[in-house]
C-alpha cells in the first residue's frame, strides 16, 4: 500500500508536498493479530496529538481502489470522549474525503461544524452521520448516504461507491470492509494549502 500512499501524499490536490516530513503512525496490516479493541487503542497511542499540520488516513478496498480522508491544522486525533472538532467551520476547511483512483476530492460543503468526528472508542471518522466512520478494528467502514443517492451530510458530493471502487448495480452502499488502512501525520511548520483543492 506504500506506493499508493506516496502517490496521494505528493498529489497536487493538496499540500504540503515534502514527503520527508510525512510519518506513518499506524498500519492495520502491521497489527493483524490484535483484537478490535487493541487495534483502536494502538492507533490512538501512536497517532493521537501528532500531525499538527495535518493527517491522512488511507484505505485500500478489495476492488483495489485507494481513498480516505484528511484532517488539517485545526486539530489532530486524541479525544478522551466523543465529539466534533469545535474549530471546524471557522473560515478554513478541516479536511476532505478523496478517491485516489478517480482523482475525486469531496470537500466539506454543508454542516461544516461536523467535518471531523473524534472518539476514543472508534477509528478516524468524518462528517455528520458520519459520512465515513471507522470502527475500532480499523477495517470496517460505515457510510452515511442519503437521498439523492451518493449524498453525504457534511461532504454532500461524497460518493461511497466511487470511494471504494464499487461498480455493482446497487444504488448505494452503507458499509464496506477494507483490505488495509494506514494513518500518516505531517507535523511541521508548513500549513496545508487548500487553494487549489476545490
Amino acid at each position: 500500500m506504500l506506493t499508493s500512499s506516496m502517490q496521494w501524499l505528493s498529489h497536487p490536490n493538496h499540500g504540503p508536498h515534502d514527503l520527508s516530513k510525512w510519518e506513518l503512525c499506524y498500519r492495520v496490516s502491521d497489527d493483524r493479530t490484535s483484537s478490535s479493541h487493541s487495534r483502536c487503542a494502538t492507533w490512538h497511542a501512536r497517532c493521537d496529538h501528532k500531525g499538527s499540520s495535518g493527517t491522512l488516513s488511507l484505505y485500500k478496498w478489495p476492488s483495489g481502489a485507494v481513498g480516505g480522508g484528511t484532517t488539517t491544522v485545526f486539530g489532530n486525533w486524541g479525544s478522551t470522549s466523543s465529539g466534533y472538532w469545535g474549530l471546524c467551520n471557522q473560515g478554513f476547511p478541516c479536511g476532505y474525503l478523496f478517491s485516489l483512483e478517480s482523482n475525486a476530492v469531496y470537500p466539506e460543503v454543508a454542516n461544516k461544524e461536523f467535518a471531523v468526528w473524534d472518539s476514543a472508542g472508534s477509528g478516524p471518522s468524518w462528517g455528520g452521520g458520519q459520512d465515513l466512520s471507522t470502527s475500532c478494528n480499523m477495517l470496517n467502514a460505515n457510510f452515511y448516504q442519503d437521498d439523492p443517492v451518493g449524498r453525504g451530510y457534511t461532504y454532500q458530493t461524497f460518493d461511497a461507491k466511487e470511494l471504494v471502487g464499487d461498480t455493482s448495480s446497487a444504488s448505494r452502499i452503507t458499509s464496506a470492509v477494507a483490505e488495509d488502512m494506514e494513518v500518516w501525520v505531517y507535523d511541521a511548520e508548513d500549513k496545508w494549502d487548500f487553494s487549489g483543492s476545490y
